[in-house]
Parts: structure tokens; C-alpha cells; sequence
């Protein structure tokens, strides 16, 4: 599946969540709202969520192993080339 991330946006907060992504799949679906989490054990892709009770269930998943895999090492590059003075710039 070929992917392409249409914006990027380094968050320069203290917490968990370092960026968000836009990004087209197949050039047909569009996902907006994907973080990037930076955790303890490493970086982990987070899909949009919506809240349902008092807990938060996924309303986009990706299927493909491989596919997740690509997408979470696209946005560490991406990441991880931006200094924090490139901070909230879209690509």
C-alpha cells in the first residue's frame, strides 16, 4: 500500500505525543490526526480516537503489519530531521 504524508507538525510539548500527520493512503483515503508517541520502549503510531464512555476506541486501524511499519519509520525520519526551530511546519 503506498502511503504519502501530506503534512507534518512537530509538537513542542513535554509530553508523550511529539507530532501529528496527515497522510494520504492509495491516494484515496485520508487520514488526518495521527500522532507520533514517543514512549519509554520507543515510538508507537497512534490513529485518530473517539472517546465512547470512559474509555477510547480507534476509528481508523491499519491492518498490514507491514504497512503501520513503514508509516511509524516515515514519521520518526520525518521527526527526527525537523530541529525544534522547524517545529509546526507542514510539509
Amino acid at each position: 500500500m503506498n502511503f504519502k504524508v501530506l503534512e507534518f507538525q512537530r509538537l513542542n510539548t513535554k509530553g508523550t505525543c511529539k507530532a501529528l500527520a496527515t497522510v494520504q493512503f492509495e491516494g484515496c483515503l485520508l487520514v488526518e490526526g495521527i500522532k507520533l508517541l514517543k514512549l519509554p520502549s520507543g515510538y508507537r503510531l497512534s490513529m485518530p480516537t473517539r472517546k465512547a464512555a470512559d474509555c477510547y476506541h480507534e476509528i481508523v486501524k491499519i491492518t498490514a503489519p507491514e504497512v503501520s511499519k513503514s508509516l511509524r519509520r516515515t514519521l520518526i525520519e520525518e521527526y527526527e530531521e525537523k530541529g525544534e526551530h522547524h517545529a509546526a511546519r507542514a510539509i
